[in-house]
């Protein structure tokens, strides 16, 4: 591999775009894109193959879908209830707030089985 390859220029790009303030994920990006146009590959096909990867990949199509719940949840207001369920139940005691978090962090794991609806839900 020579100095000049498309791969060394991206991975180049990259940590000058992140030293210069730009965020990771957009570093990584404009990285990404400047590897494609440099090897002279096609930027559909690449999306075509990320998008079908992902979604025959059930385990990662499962975080939006536990996202999506916990938003379900937030409009539905069951949220706000089970905040005010807690709150009722524990929020009376020294140092309420941290226990009715710990209450609802539980009871809410409890009914969507995923750590990550449980943050999207109660950190709305």
């Amino acid at each position: 591999m020579n100095l000049a390859s498309p791969f060394s220029i991206a991975v180049v790009a990259i940590t000058i775009l992140a030293f210069l303030g730009l965020p990771i994920g957009h570093s990584m990006i404009a990285g990404s894109i400047l590897y494609l146009l440099l090897a002279g590959l096609d930027m559909g096909t690449a999306a075509e193959q990320l998008l079908n990867g992902m979604y025959n990949n059930y385990i990662i199509l499962a975080v939006p879908l536990f996202i999506l719940a916990a938003e379900l949840m937030n409009i539905g207001s069951m949220t706000e209830r089970l905040l005010r369920f807690c709150d009722a139940v524990v929020g009376r005691l020294r140092g309420g707030l941290a226990y009715v978090n710990v209450v609802q962090s539980i009871i809410f794991a409890g009914m969507s089985g995923s750590a990550i609806a449980d943050a999207a839900g109660t950190g709305k």
